[in-house]
């Protein structure tokens, strides 16, 4: 009788031991699968993130192409201004130096 509850120990030994190598083989293929999953999940969060900045920066980028051309207009506007009033001032000038050789001229 005593061989018997000896072998049962040792069965039950053995049984507990492949319960335990058991337990500890899906413990790793548990943490393998959630650190696979960690990273495809961040993997999908940076290549999203990365998006919205390159979406941002496009937008940005545009904003500053819209901004620069305004200001070439307004550049443009001012020169043709200046060269609008340098050319009446021309003309000013001209019509006094016509005016004086008329004077010129009569006396």
């Amino acid at each position: 009788m005593d061989e018997k509850l000896l072998q049962s120990i040792k069965d039950a030994e053995a049984k507990a031991s492949s319960i335990i190598r058991d337990a500890e083989s899906e413990k790793e293929k548990s943490v393998s699968k959630a650190r696979k999953e960690a990273d495809q999940f961040f993997a999908k969060e940076i290549s999203e993130y990365e998006k919205e900045m390159e979406k941002y920066a496009k937008s940005e980028r545009s904003k500053i192409e819209e901004r620069k051309k305004a200001i070439q207009s307004e550049k443009a506007k001012a020169a043709k201004a200046v060269e609008k009033a340098a050319k009446e001032r021309i003309e000013a000038a001209m019509e006094c130096v016509a005016e004086e050789f008329e004077k010129i001229i009569k006396d």
